[in-house]
């Protein structure tokens, strides 16, 4: 009875060992199995805006680097980061992409109209006639 205990322990453990193992291993390999969790605040895909300036903040934990649209930008060590674009008049594709360890990437894209109004151009003058200058 005892050895028949021992032997249910003994393989109990490596149960449990290798079950710790496997566990770890794919909490490890996250990252190459799932990517980074990319979470974008400030904007949303199809929105329009009036105004040529919008925020964009948000979170990639374990990123190494995010660009908005090919630009690199800067991350805290929490993963949060923030930019400002500067939108033209009319349809703009916002691209915000997270790299990780591995270089693999992550990516979210946004499309945005910037509907702010046209400012109204007064006719220009035409320019005062030169004055001759007198030869001497």
């Amino acid at each position: 009875m005892a050895s028949n205990f021992k032997q249910i322990l003994k393989i109990s453990l490596l149960v449990l060992l290798f079950g710790g193992i496997l566990t770890y291993s794919f909490y490890r390999a996250r990252d190459i199995i799932f990517g980074i969790p990319l979470s974008v605040e400030g904007i949303t895909d199809g929105m329009s805006v009036k105004s040529p300036l919008v925020n964009i903040s948000g979170e990639a934990p374990r990123a190494k680097r995010i660009t908005v649209n090919d630009r690199d930008i800067g991350i805290a060590q929490d993963g949060s980061f923030t930019d400002v674009l500067l939108l033209p008049r009319g349809y703009t594709i916002i691209s915000v992409k997270a790299y990780d360890k591995f270089d693999r990437v992550t990516e979210k894209v946004f499309r945005v109209v910037n509907t702010e109004p046209v400012p109204a151009v007064a006719s220009p003058e035409p320019p005062a006639p030169a004055e001759e200058i007198p030869e001497s």
